[in-house]
């Protein structure tokens, strides 16, 4: 049987637990608390503040308040406290300063820091750079100074000045806790201009009596679009107050990259920045393709923040889509920048492939090397590459600068041979002119000038073959004005002339004037429209102007001005109007397939309102027929309806007949006509008549 044990309070124990309670609150609290509010010495605290820095050679000065405090415990409140070097210059302020007490210490009548709180802490650097603040920094000064044995160091709100420039910390806080073992130290800070989150956080421990060494240092950034993390670890002379940080590896994210980031060695002092062996990788998607960014070997040094050094580093960019790949490398030699970013050494290597990721892929592909030189008078990259565009030689000299939030481009080139044809739109094989929906490719006038003269010596432009092209152009607010163009065009063929393109937003004014001379006329025609059905050397004027324009069907639909075309020793294949000017030929006419017109002049002048030449005119002659002219020739639809007089300029074998005359009906689409014969019209002559002699 389970027994069962009850337990007797009495009334007396009760009382005795009660007062217990009551002598220990009153030994632990109100002790302390008489004695810290009552027998509280103000300067006997700041005679202890004075002391700790008087011993480091530095000269304090309260001019706030030293009161106790019982907020979270019993605390020293002192505020604006200044901090002097020996030569009397601002070193350190201290808006306010909360160093939480240890109870038991204040029982015996001592003051045990365990936790201080520091709020609004500047540092201040002279111009000479006289002010150290190695003695501050002592970490037996800070874990074991005249208050005892600190724990915990908080700071909030730091701001650095140096030279009379101010730079501030906003937001920022650093904890100092476990002082005694191996305190952990973060410092947390955020960029409001930015709107960006930093948080630095380590373990350290007393290496020497000059050195800490730092443990699993971890640094984060936290942007809007941007997250990396770095670790790493690393030691701190704080009687020479650098900081050593080795063998740093992390990761940088963003919406677009993805990558990593390693460095051997980075050297923090009050007087500059060293960086040793800093490499990065960082990835991005593209469409149906990836990119990456590669940092080799950078080699950094500052001079007090302001010189930056590089020796001999390489950046690499690779980029792969469905259809190309790109690498560019850039070599950089021993340089120097100063805080105005005045360049000393102002030049490095350039090396830049284009290759075609597929078969048959539309690229331009190019292997170059050279040179890059910055000229800081006027903020100008310039560039010097030599190689192989398209797998021709080529040569290309350039400068780059941004002025104004505008790029411009100042460019010479010389290319030995260059094809265009595959990357212009076309409609059907024909020329892009005749792509409806197709933008005008000139929407890079928006936010480009430029000077350029080039040099091409042999170029295919979707089928216009054109070589020893010459031409010089310019584009300045919005405006290319092509200023020189001399070319042969279907090797004896010459081509003179100018041209001007307006951008205003995604539309265009363009105006051309060009003649062209001596051009062949059946390979012209089956190299555009794959007809032969003409030859001869032909002769062109241009004058013609096209507003408003946004595709290739607005630039047909809004064509307007004069085109005049002069033919010499040509001819029509396909039809011989010698043959039917004669009665009896009529019929061999519609039996043979192998006809032409031979003429030795032909001239035709074509004026467009709106795409459409309604006075148009033509005529040639040869030895046997002249031809006139007229009609309607619908550019924009590429329709003609025109109507030719062929008449004959010989005798002919009737005697009766004078002349004849044919109309001739060319109707139809303007590259591959119907032509059709109308009623003939025949002149003829009263016969004469002979009276005989009467013979008497």
């Amino acid at each position: 049987m389970r027994k069962i044990y009850q337990v007797k309070v009495s009334r007396q124990s009760v009382r005795f637990v009660l007062w217990g309670m009551f002598v220990l609150f009153f030994l632990t609290v109100c002790i302390p608390l008489l004695f810290f509010y009552y027998l509280f010495d103000a300067n006997k605290v700041k005679q202890m503040v004075i002391n700790q820095f008087n011993n480091k050679n530095y000269a304090v000065i309260i001019n706030g308040t030293v009161e106790p405090r019982s907020w979270h415990g019993l605390s020293l409140f002192i505020s604006d406290l200044t901090v002097q070097d020996d030569a009397h210059h601002e070193a350190l302020h201290i808006n306010t300063a909360n160093c939480q007490l240890s109870w038991l210490d204040l029982i015996v009548g001592h003051y045990k820091v365990r936790r201080i709180a520091l709020n609004g802490v500047t540092f201040f650097q002279p111009e000479d750079k006289s002010s150290k603040y190695a003695d501050l920094l002592d970490y037996d000064s800070i874990a074991h100074s005249e208050f005892g044995n600190l724990q915990t160091l908080s700071i909030t709100n730091l701001n650095w000045v140096e030279s009379q420039e101010q730079y501030i910390i906003r937001d920022a806080s650093m904890s100092l806790t476990g002082i005694e073992t191996k305190p952990l130290v973060q410092l947390n800070f955020k960029s409001g201009r930015y709107n960006t989150d930093f948080s630095i956080r380590g373990n350290i421990s007393k290496a020497d009596t000059d050195n800490l060494n730092i443990e699993q240092l971890s640094t984060t950034m936290d942007a809007p679009k941007m997250h990396v993390e770095l670790q790493s670890v690393g030691h701190y002379d704080y009687i020479n107050q650098k900081l050593w940080v080795e063998d740093t590896n992390g990761v940088i994210s963003s919406e677009k990259y993805n990558g990593n980031l390693h460095m051997d060695t980075i050297l923090l002092s009050m007087y500059g920045l060293t960086v040793h062996d800093l490499g990065m990788t960082l990835t991005a998607g593209l469409k149906n393709g990836s990119q990456s960014l590669v940092l080799n070997s950078l080699n950094l040094r500052t001079n007090n923040y302001s010189d930056f050094s590089i020796d001999n580093s390489k950046i690499k960019y690779n980029a792969q889509n469905s259809l190309r790949k790109v690498n560019l490398e850039l070599g950089l030699v021993a340089t120097k920048i100063d805080s105005k970013f005045n360049v000393a050494n102002k030049r490095c290597d350039l090396g830049l492939s284009v290759v075609p990721n597929q078969a048959n892929a539309t690229v331009l592909s190019s292997s170059l090397s050279g040179t890059c030189n910055y000229h800081e008078s006027d903020n100008w990259v310039g560039v010097q590459l030599r190689g192989l565009i398209d797998g021709a030689s080529a040569k290309i000299d350039a400068e780059y600068a941004v002025n104004n939030d505008k790029d411009f481009l100042k460019l010479n080139g010389t290319i030995n041979a260059l094809n265009l044809s595959r990357f212009m739109s076309s409609a059907q094989g024909s020329l892009p002119l005749y792509s409806d929906d197709s933008l005008l490719p000139f929407n890079w006038l928006n936010w480009l000038d430029l000077e350029a003269n080039l040099k091409i010596n042999n170029l295919d432009l979707s089928h216009i073959h054109l070589t020893n092209v010459d031409s010089a152009l310019s584009v300045k607010d919005k405006t290319l004005k092509l200023t020189r163009l001399h070319a042969n065009l279907y090797d004896n063929g010459v081509i003179d002339g100018t041209a001007v393109i307006k951008a205003d937003h995604d539309a265009y004014d363009i105006s051309i004037d060009n003649q062209v001379s001596s051009v062949d006329l059946k390979k012209m025609f089956i190299n555009l429209f794959d007809v032969s059905a003409i030859n001869g050397l032909a002769d062109f004027t241009f004058n013609t102007q096209v507003n408003n324009a946004r595709t290739y069907q607005d630039l047909r639909k809004s064509l307007d001005g004069k085109v005049g075309l002069k033919v010499r020793n040509g001819g029509f294949s396909g039809v011989d109007f010698s043959l039917f000017l004669s009665p009896e030929n009529l019929a061999a006419f519609q039996s043979k397939s192998q006809l032409m017109t031979k003429f030795s002049t032909l001239n035709a002048t074509f004026e467009f309102e709106s795409g459409i030449s309604k006075n148009s005119s033509i005529n040639f002659s040869s030895p046997s027929i002249l031809a006139t002219g007229n009609g309607i020739i619908d550019f924009a639809a590429t329709k003609i309806n025109y109507r030719l007089n062929v008449s004959s300029i010989m005798p002919l074998n009737e005697q009766h007949i004078k002349s004849v005359s044919i109309p001739v009906g060319i109707d139809g689409n303007l590259f591959s006509p119907q032509i059709s014969i109308q009623n003939m019209t025949l002149n003829t002559v009263e016969p004469k008549v002979t009276k005989s002699r009467k013979h008497r």
